[in-house]
């Protein structure tokens, strides 16, 4: 157990340091002048000189000193153009392999010696910690759990308005301390000690769930189901599954049959929602669905659920009313509407 928490930890811990520039690296002085800056006096200068500066980029000032991050990317580019066969030019008289290749040698061995002196002084480069949130989504896919974990630790620095930036991500015995809470937490979530919980694999009908009216209001019964001509959830008008609650926290798989009625061909939109529905903030959205005219269709998702959640169904984009259907009565009303069969829950 303490391997996986200490495991668990690690995920977010991930030491990181940042010290100042490293010192310059020793340069071959007698090396740019014998071969590097002829061959650039003759390849390059005419082209990237005082005269003429091609793409902004002037050779005959570009120092040798690696250590200068701008003369570092120079050099590198150079390294780049001259390897790709882009430069020099076509038209330009080339240079032999033996001079290209003894100016790209110089340009790595530069690049390397600088890259040890930098390693010496400051050591690798900055490990970056998962912050909170990537901490708890990154747990969350391995062990296949929905438990809140950020607020268990520490909020995170941030470093030029973000909150993933390695240098302000920092360690420490607290921050440590409050992973191997959220990390004990997480573990107790996936592993269960307990019986085997309680089951469900049922289909529910329509017809049978609590608020659904079968005769005026925006309901009509039909052969195979309900349709639903408007929805206002604030009015409970709206199909929710009473007769289903969750009794321990899993994954659920849900299935729900419909098809667009009276729609012209065209397919009717719903949501669906989970939660206990006693307010606002106790009902959470799942996602939108699209079921096509006439043709019964099965959506499916899973989702996971606490005890004492449910499902709601609300229709979408219908174009009137409750009180339009409704003085009209749903058997005479001649709009398009939801038409839902059933409700099939396992989990």
């Amino acid at each position: 157990m303490r391997a996986s928490l200490l495991f668990l930890c690690l995920l977010g811990t991930a030491a990181s340091t940042g010290e100042p520039a490293p010192a310059a690296a020793p340069q071959d002085a007698d090396a740019y002048a014998r071969t590097i800056k002829p061959f650039l006096v003759q390849h390059c200068v005419d082209c990237h000189g005082p005269d003429k500066a091609k793409g902004k980029i002037r050779l005959d000032t570009l120092g040798a000193d690696f250590s200068v991050d701008a003369s570092r990317k120079k050099w590198l580019l150079v390294r780049e153009q001259v390897t790709s066969g882009n430069m020099p030019p076509k038209a330009k008289a080339r240079p032999g392999r033996p001079e290209m290749d003894a100016l790209v040698a110089w340009i790595d061995q530069n690049v390397v010696a600088v890259e040890r002196v930098r390693q010496k002084t400051q050591g690798r480069a900055v490990l970056r910690r998962l912050n909170r949130v990537e901490y708890e989504n990154t747990v969350r896919d391995l062990l296949s759990i929905q438990n809140d974990l950020q607020d268990l630790l520490p909020t995170d620095s941030s470093a030029h308005g973000f909150d993933n930036v390695g240098e302000a991500l920092h360690s420490s015995s607290f921050l440590l301390e409050r992973y191997l809470e959220a990390a004990d937490t997480a573990l107790n979530a996936a592993i269960v000690n307990i019986p085997k919980p309680w089951q469900i694999n049922k289909r529910f009908n329509i017809k049978e769930q609590g608020g659904v009216k079968l005769k005026g209001d925006v309901y009509r019964s039909l052969d195979d189901g309900v349709a639903i001509f408007s929805s206002w959830i604030s009015a409970n008008i709206c199909v929710t599954m009473w007769n289903f609650q969750a009794r321990f926290p899993g994954q659920y798989r849900v299935k729900i049959s419909g098809y667009g009625f009276q729609s012209e061909g065209k397919p009717v939109t719903f949501y669906v929602l989970t939660g206990t529905m006693k307010g606002v903030t106790e009902q959470r959205l799942v996602n939108y669905y699209d079921v096509p005219a006439v043709t019964p269709t099965v959506i499916e998702f899973s989702e996971h659920m606490e005890p004492g959640f449910t499902i709601r169904i609300v229709a979408e984009g219908l174009p009137v009313t409750p009180p339009t259907v409704t003085k009209v009565g749903a058997e005479n009303y001649k709009g398009p509407g939801l038409a839902l069969q059933w409700v099939e829950v396992e989990g």
